[in-house]
């Protein structure tokens, strides 16, 4: 069995560059990845002449730094560059700059994880000019990504970080988790090749020996994580984000046939929905009639319910039925509701007339 090692290859290689021009190289492209984030985007050209070096070194220097992570991205067109991607370094950590420190840490031009940005604001100094380290700290104090939606949040769970030291040390884990569908917890083996954050969660996407596929598994679904300490062998053609992108085409699909009609009035609402591409729906002037075919349909019967009859289940008569009986058990428990408040509360005049004036204080506040 091959000795286990949790540390990253990339990271090992790049700690050993300690010759002048190994140092020069790391400075540079410490300095490239702080202009970047501090100008959002800037073209070659740009970078080559603040840096002072050749346009292909730029572009070398680009390549080598987003095939390791760096959160860049190519912006095609005469008025393109590169960009910096700021969700994609801000999704790990509560200000955005702390994925630009990961990533500083892994890449090795970092001594540690204990590198905090006012020390990287130190070393800039160095490396930029002075207007540079102005927009630095401009963007430091000015730009914040809050990747918690604005109701419910994915608290961090401690399986996060074995799962992530998993996927870069390709070790093998058994997971505990539930199923979306179910209720009993199931353990796995499970050969974990990524990480992805969507929609406010985070997901593990790998081999599971269970079901002998790839699949997806959300992380706030897992209960325990146990490390076996054997290493899998990562397939060398394996795209994450490709494989990903195929997982979000097929999830959901089924042979269930759900027919809705959308009233004019929140037709704007459904305009950037993501509907699968074998979705038929036919708009006309007043409504739309849209045909879906899907795995399963409870989840409708929220989104149906928080339309007001906007939205209206036309097939099958199943989940038409589901519908009528939920939204007759939400009006029987608020008309209880309103029957006990009638009884029990009772508020005087004076009271009621304070508790007005501090809503409304609040209000304009």
């Amino acid at each position: 069995m091959a000795e286990r090692d949790m540390s990253s290859s990339r990271t090992r290689k790049h700690a050993a560059k300690t010759s002048p021009r190994e140092k020069a190289l790391s400075a540079r492209r410490l300095a490239m990845g702080l202009l970047l984030f501090s100008r959002g985007r800037m073209t070659g050209d740009e970078l080559a002449g603040k840096l002072g070096v050749a346009l292909r070194t730029v572009y070398r220097d680009i390549v080598d730094m987003e095939g390791n992570g760096l959160p860049v991205t190519a912006v095609p067109g005469p008025s393109g560059g590169f960009e910096f991607d700021y969700i994609a370094a801000g999704v790990k950590g509560i200000r955005t700059e702390q994925g630009l420190l990961d990533w500083y840490c892994e890449y090795g031009l970092l001594p540690s994880e204990q590198t905090t940005f006012e020390m990287v604001l130190k070393m800039a100094s160095t490396v930029l000019e002075a207007s540079d380290q102005d927009a630095l700290k401009k963007i430091k104090d000015r730009i914040l990504f809050d990747p918690e939606e604005w109701y419910s949040r994915e608290r961090p769970k401690e399986e996060l970080g074995v799962i992530r030291r998993a996927v870069l040390g390709d070790s093998r884990l058994v997971l505990h988790y539930v199923e979306r569908t179910g209720e009993e917890v199931i353990a796995d083996e499970f050969d974990p090749f990524g990480l992805v954050w969507k929609g406010g969660y985070w997901y593990v996407f790998g081999f599971s020996h269970n079901a002998r596929r790839n699949r997806r598994i959300r992380v706030q679904r897992i209960s325990e994580v146990r490390e076996t300490g054997e290493l899998f062998e990562r397939p060398k053609e394996f795209d994450l984000d490709a494989s990903w992108r195929a997982e979000l085409g097929s999830f959901g699909k089924g042979t269930t046939r759900v027919v809705l009609r959308i009233e004019k009035s929140v037709i704007a609402e459904f305009e950037n929905f993501n509907w699968k591409e074998e979705n038929r729906i036919e708009k006309f002037a007043d409504y739309w009639i849209v045909e879906m075919l899907v795995d399963r349909y409870d989840w409708l019967i929220p989104l149906v319910l928080s339309y007001f009859g906007e939205v209206i289940v036309s097939e099958p008569e199943e989940l038409r039925a589901k519908i009528i009986k939920a939204a007759g058990a939400v009006i029987s428990a608020h008309g209880k509701v309103a029957d006990m408040a009638h009884e029990s509360l009772k508020i005087s005049d004076d009271t009621r007339a304070r508790a007005s004036g501090h809503r409304m204080r609040n209000i304009r506040n």
